[in-house]
C-alpha cells in the first residue's frame, strides 16, 4: 500500500524543516528521528509502558519515591515533544505538529527512559503580531494538550498524584522552549510572542496559562511583555518564570536547577545570572 500524494507531501515537508531544524540544533536530532533500535509506539502503548518508563528512572536517577520518577521522566518526555516544533516557530516560523497522535511516537533504544517523536505534519506561520498566527499557534498548543491528556491521567494514576503538576510540567515545555529560542535566535520578542499564544492555546483545555518572563541585563527586572505583543523589539536574556518541578533535587547525585521554583527568588536570580554569564 502506498501513501497518497498528500501524505507523502506532508512528509517530505516535515522531513525538509527538521533537516533545517537539526543542521542547527544538533541535539533535537535523536528526538526526530527513529534509528534501527527505536521502537514505534501509538498513545495506548506509551500509556501502558509508563510502569517501566518509572522504574527506569528511579534506577537512572537513584530516586526513592515514584512519583518523584514519574515528574522527571515527564520532564524529559515534554520536552522531546514540543522542543523542536516551538524552536522552529520561533527560528523559520513553521510549526511542527504537536498532537501526538498525528506523529510517530518512539522509544529511542533498547531502555525505557527516552523518547521521540517525529511530527506528520508542518505548518507556516504569518507575523506573530497578526491574531489569525496567533489562534494557529494556540490551535496547536490545545491540541497538544488533548493528545497529553490521557498520558497525564494514566501516570498520575501510576504514581500516585495530581494531574496539575504533570500538566505544569507540560506548560513549562513550551514557555520554556519559546524563551529560549527568542534568546538563541536573537530574538527574544519573537519568543514572547509565540510564548504568549501557545500558553494560551494550552490553558484553554488545561486552565495553567501563568506567563511570567524576567529580564537579565545587570539587573533583573520584568519584560516588557505587552511591548512585545505589540510588535516591538526587547533587549537582554529572557527567562519565563517556571510553574513546575522536575524533582531532579530528589536524587543524591543533584540539585535543584537554576531557574527551579523552589528556588529562593535571590538564589535562582544568582544561578541563572551565572549561566547567562558564562555563555557571554
Amino acid at each position: 500500500m502506498t501513501s497518497s500524494p498528500d501524505s507523502a507531501a506532508h512528509r517530505d515537508a516535515v522531513l525538509r524543516q527538521c533537516a533545517h531544524l537539526c543542521a542547527d540544533y544538533p541535539r533535537f536530532a535523536p528526538a526526530l528521528h527513529p534509528q534501527d533500535e527505536s521502537r514505534t509506539l501509538t498513545n495506548d502503548e506509551l500509556q501502558q509502558h509508563i510502569p517501566r518508563a518509572i522504574a527506569d528512572c528511579q534506577q537512572r536517577f537513584n530516586l526513592e519515591q515514584p512519583k518523584h520518577a514519574a515528574q522527571l521522566w515527564w520532564f524529559s518526555a515534554c520536552n522531546t515533544f514540543v522542543g523542536p516544533a516551538v524552536t522552529a516557530a520561533v527560528e523559520y516560523a513553521a510549526i511542527l505538529d504537536m498532537h501526538l497522535d498525528d506523529g510517530q511516537l518512539f522509544l529511542r533504544d533498547d531502555e525505557d527512559y527516552w523518547l521521540g517523536f517525529m511530527p506528520g505534519r508542518v505548518h507556516r506561520l504569518e507575523d506573530t503580531t497578526d491574531e489569525s498566527t496567533c489562534e494557529l499557534l494556540a490551535e496547536q498548543a490545545a491540541a497538544f494538550a488533548r493528545s497529553i491528556t490521557p498520558i497525564v491521567e494514566q501516570l498520575a494514576e501510576q504514581a500516585s498524584m495530581r494531574p496539575k503538576p504533570l500538566f505544569a510540567i507540560a506548560y513549562d515545555a513550551l514557555i520554556q522552549a519559546a524563551i529560549n529560542a527568542g534568546n538563541d535566535s536573537f530574538d527574544p520578542a519573537e519568543g514572547i510572542r509565540v510564548a504568549h499564544a501557545l500558553g494560551r492555546g494550552f490553558g484553554s483545555v488545561t486552565g495553567i496559562d501563568n506567563l511570567i518572563v524576567e529580564v537579565v541585563d545587570g539587573q533583573w527586572e520584568d519584560a516588557d511583555v505587552a511591548g512585545a505583543l505589540a510588535g516591538e523589539m526587547c533587549e537582554g536574556h529572557h527567562v519565563a518564570r517556571r510553574v513546575s518541578c522536575c524533582m531532579i533535587f530528589h536524587s543524591a547525585s543533584s540539585g535543584k536547577c537554576a531557574n527551579c521554583p523552589r528556588q529562593t527568588p535571590q538564589d535562582r536570580h544568582a544561578a541563572v545570572a551565572s549561566i547567562v554569564d558564562s555563555d557571554f
